[in-house]
């Protein structure tokens, strides 16, 4: 993306096949009615306006091959929405002067997240578990005494202080867990602490305590 800033070229992104193909052409705005007009324009008549086109954004599909490069003698970038390059055709996009750029950063994060989420639940046999269900509730009481796992992500604001005290832990089934991200007094934590104490509820799990 840093390329793209440099060289001043707007994003215009092309629907095509499995994934989006970004293409950049000079003065236009990439965005609102102009972009889709120039998307068109170029998918009715590539051979016209393939030559305006300075570069492209790939995101895993399709990939920039000689039978699109072949339409674009104008292309300076292609840079790919993603850490790997073996859709590209490398050697041939850089035959022709062209510049490769990828992010391999982008997705390192949420690329761990989903390897230890498949590693929990490889370990727990969570496929070969029963499937949890969904429930929508209209009413606070009938999802606490329904529910298995309960998380907590409201705004701290009067109304919401003490929302779970005494009476509502006292709803919730033996097995179950309370998990509150929110503001440490939307959670009573002396009524938390009790039915903890006593097993009215399994587990509980906080990101902040009051006090």
């Amino acid at each position: 993306m840093l390329l793209l800033r440099q060289l001043k070229l707007p994003l215009l992104p092309l629907r095509s096949c499995a994934g989006e193909l970004g293409l950049t052409q000079p003065g236009s705005t990439g965005g609102g009615g102009r972009g889709t007009q120039n998307r068109t324009e170029f998918l009715q008549n590539p051979q016209l306006h393939g030559p305006k086109i300075q570069a492209l954004f790939v995101w895993s599909c399709p990939a920039a091959d000689h039978s699109l490069i072949s339409l674009l003698p104008s292309l300076k970038l292609v840079s790919n929405g993603g850490a790997g390059t073996d859709h590209l055709d490398v050697p041939l996009i850089t035959s022709r002067g062209v510049k490769v750029t990828n992010t391999p950063g982008a997705v390192s994060n949420s690329t761990a997240d989903m390897a230890m989420a498949v590693l929990l639940a490889s370990a727990r046999r969570i496929v070969e578990s029963k499937a949890v269900g969904a429930t929508y509730c209209l009413r606070l009481d009938e999802l606490l005494t329904r529910a298995d796992l309960v998380v907590l992500a409201i705004s701290l604001t009067p109304d919401t202080t003490g929302l779970i005290s005494h009476r509502e832990v006292s709803l919730m089934k033996p097995e179950a867990t309370l998990v509150n991200i929110s503001g440490g007094l939307v959670l009573d934590q002396d009524a938390l602490v009790e039915a903890l104490q006593f097993g009215t509820i399994c587990a509980a799990a906080l990101d902040v305590t009051h006090p």
